[in-house]
């Protein structure tokens, strides 16, 4: 008695799963029924734990919300490695007709579609790679090792390659869903069941936009703890001052052989220098608007905290994949330097008004880098399906008839 049950009704997709509401009607709940695994209070108002650090209780009773996150992103990379595949697969076999008397043309060897998907074969292999180290973090976090300060670090990393991933997961869908024609409409073909349920992806375990914000506000806390920490004040700025000189090396913002762009050291020097340029700026509007409006401040910065977010990112996931790269055998390390060198120049040239403005790239570099990513995609080509199959999907999960058979007609 005074409890009600409702069903949400037909959804975007995975309509497989059951989602309700429930009402509560003048319902008492007894104190043995309380959801207090890890925390009690007694009818005298007491609380007490089982787990006697707070540290560990803190990280006990949102590890099920940050491997749900994780959980997610994992999820959603599979959903677009299975698109991806499909698209691949089919490009490599659809062709369309070249003027009378000359050569048939596979759709993948059209430089528009090896932008629209190897990138994003390649950043789901990064992700992969972050995603797994995150993983071997936050089981060590569980099992009782770590510290309060990198169980914080974990939080805010699952939170924001959760987002991170599940928006390229997202995107690289809907490419494929658009690289495969009409044929990627049909339901028959898998891709646009995929994208039906992988869009609320963006919403599971969090909203997106709000995780990214979360991730942010964790960064800020350990530059304001750096700043608190005995010669904290030393240390941070010299490094700082360090990474500066480094990225905005004149010398290096001109640079723009091959030799230098595909050096993972100046990579990651890059996106170092930008996320801690991001970081200083941030913190410096904050503590101006904090004296003043501290909600409104807030507001303000939202868009840079985004940012930041995706800076830091997209930096943790280089680093992942480059030590992958130093790790791997040798027959695979050129491999995997490639999807790394992919994954660095896709990120810089989506960003580059940014590099250019702060004054780390210069015009012809940056043309460079958009080269860049014109030649890794063009080294790929060739070995692009060979590389979904390291994805290892069953042809029966796989299901799509266009991803084993493509008539030589015209793309439509």
């Amino acid at each position: 008695a005074g409890v009600r049950i409702g069903d949400s009704g037909i959804k975007e997709g995975l309509n497989g799963v059951d989602n309700g509401r429930i009402w509560f009607d003048q319902v008492r709940i007894p104190r043995l029924h309380l959801l207090d695994r890890f925390g009690k209070v007694s009818s005298e108002g007491v609380y007490s734990s089982p787990i006697e650090s707070p540290a560990r209780r803190f990280f006990t009773m949102i590890g099920t919300l940050v491997g749900g996150r994780i959980t997610i992103g994992l999820s959603a990379l599979s959903a677009a490695k299975g698109a991806l595949t499909i698209a691949i697969r089919y490009g490599n076999r659809r062709a369309q007709f070249g003027p009378d008397g000359g050569n048939v043309t596979k759709l993948l060897d059209y430089r528009t579609h090896q932008r629209r998907l190897l990138p994003a074969l390649a950043s789901s292999i990064v992700l992969d790679i972050a995603l797994s180290r995150l993983v071997d973090r936050f089981e060590a976090l569980h099992d009782g090792g770590g510290h309060e300060g990198e169980s914080r670090e974990v939080e805010g990393l699952a939170a924001g390659l959760k987002a991170y991933t599940s928006w390229m997961a997202q995107q690289a869908v809907t490419e494929a869903r658009e690289c495969c024609g009409g044929q990627g409409y049909l339901a028959v073909n898998r891709i646009a069941v995929i994208r039906g349920d992988i869009d609320v992806w963006t919403t599971f375990e969090g909203d997106n936009t709000v995780l990214m914000q979360l991730l942010a506000k964790g960064l800020l806390t350990g530059y304001k703890q750096e700043f608190a920490e005995m010669g904290g004040v030393i240390r941070l700025l010299t490094r700082r001052a360090r990474a500066a000189l480094k990225a905005m090396n004149p010398v290096s913002a001109r640079r723009d052989d091959e030799e230098h762009l595909r050096d993972p050291i100046q990579q990651l020097d890059l996106l170092r220098y930008r996320e801690e340029r991001l970081l200083d700026s941030a913190a410096r509007r904050l503590r101006a608007g904090l004296k003043t409006d501290p909600l409104t401040a807030m507001q303000e910065v939202q868009d840079h905290l985004m940012h930041l977010a995706t800076a830091h990112v997209e930096r943790v996931a280089h680093e992942a994949v480059q030590e992958q790269v130093e790790r791997a055998a040798p027959s695979l390390r050129p491999l995997l330097a490639l999807v790394r060198d992919t994954f660095w120049a896709s990120a810089v040239e989506r960003d580059i008004g940014w590099f250019l403005m702060n004054g780390v790239v210069e015009t012809p570099k940056a043309k460079a880098i958009r080269y860049l990513v014109n030649n890794c995609i063009q080294e790929m080509r060739p070995i692009a399906e060979e590389i979904t199959q390291a994805f290892a999907i069953p042809d029966q999960v796989l299901a799509a008839p266009i991803a084993f058979d493509a008539l030589p007609t015209k793309h439509g």
